[in-house]
């Protein structure tokens, strides 16, 4: 694991009023001697009302017991630079915006790493994006075998209701969840072509979205800023016109990074030199 980042740049995105940051990952990116599963990861700094500057990256291999360890360590070192940089009230209500996907490769995403995540940063302000949540539902409907159900000369209304209901458990007040039927009655009738599907899916739905802790940390009750990792991802397309090729040397790779280190830095050093700050806490 290769970690860039510059700490003065990480001083001004605290004195900007950095508020979130957003972990996102992108394949193609990294040098090709890595591996297939090697990963370009950018922390993104959203200061104030401002777009997401990129202003840390790591380029990972996916072999995560070797480098869980070093992982950790890099986290560490973000986060005395970053977090420690600003008041202790700032440092608390500093959101870690994460992908954190099922049956993704990235490292933020995997428990193991998840759980280094929730040591070095505040647990209650580690959340999920939205965007990856509801990829994750698309993703186990087809694996459950319902997507015939769901759309074409097939579709059940019952059933395409029933997850959609299930996909937007995360807007509704934490405390309220358990009361919603479509986490208590299936959709269709026990002889259903698709009763076992449905059964599945819904086991598989409670394990892994229904413990307390994931259902504080994927709820977007009253947020209405910043619910998923969308300002990474718009990066990531703009770095592919830019280099142009699909797993560039090192030598590459670093120089575009140092570029857009650079960039990020200016536009920081701009904002809080030239527009007043409003402390503001977000939630």
């Amino acid at each position: 694991m290769h970690l860039f980042y510059r700490k003065k740049t990480m001083k001004l995105a605290v004195k900007a009023g950095l508020h979130t940051i957003i972990c996102d990952g992108v394949h193609g990116f990294h040098p090709s001697e890595l591996g297939r599963k090697a990963q370009l990861y950018g922390l993104h700094a959203v200061c104030g009302d401002a777009q997401a500057k990129p202003f840390a990256y790591a380029v990972t291999t996916n072999k995560l017991p070797r480098i869980s360890r070093s992982f950790k360590t890099s986290l560490l070192a973000l986060k005395s630079t970053v977090l420690t940089s600003t008041s202790s009230t700032s440092s608390s209500t500093t959101r870690l915006l994460l992908t954190m996907q099922q049956n993704s490769s990235v490292i933020f995403d995997r428990l193991k790493n998840e759980n280094l995540i929730l040591k070095v940063f505040n647990k209650d302000k580690v959340v999920g994006c939205m965007f990856h949540f509801g990829m994750s539902i698309a993703r186990n409907v087809h694996f459950k075998g319902l997507s015939q159900f769901m759309e074409g000369r097939s579709r059940n209304s019952d059933i395409s209701r029933w997850v959609e209901q299930l996909r937007a458990l995360p807007f509704l007040p934490p405390a309220l969840i358990n009361k919603v039927d479509a986490l208590k009655a299936l959709p269709v009738r026990h002889n259903h072509l698709a009763y076992s599907k449905c059964k599945a899916f819904l086991e598989y739905f409670k394990t892994y979205w229904m413990p307390m802790e994931m259902r504080y940390k994927w709820n977007k009750w009253l947020v209405l800023t910043d619910r998923t990792t969308n300002m990474a991802e718009s990066w990531h397309r703009a770095l592919t016109d830019s280099i142009r090729c699909q797993h560039p040397s090192y030598h590459v790779l670093l120089q575009k990074l140092m570029d857009e280190e650079e960039a990020c830095n200016n536009f920081l050093y701009n904002r809080v030199k030239v527009i007043p700050r409003i402390h503001r806490v977000f939630f």
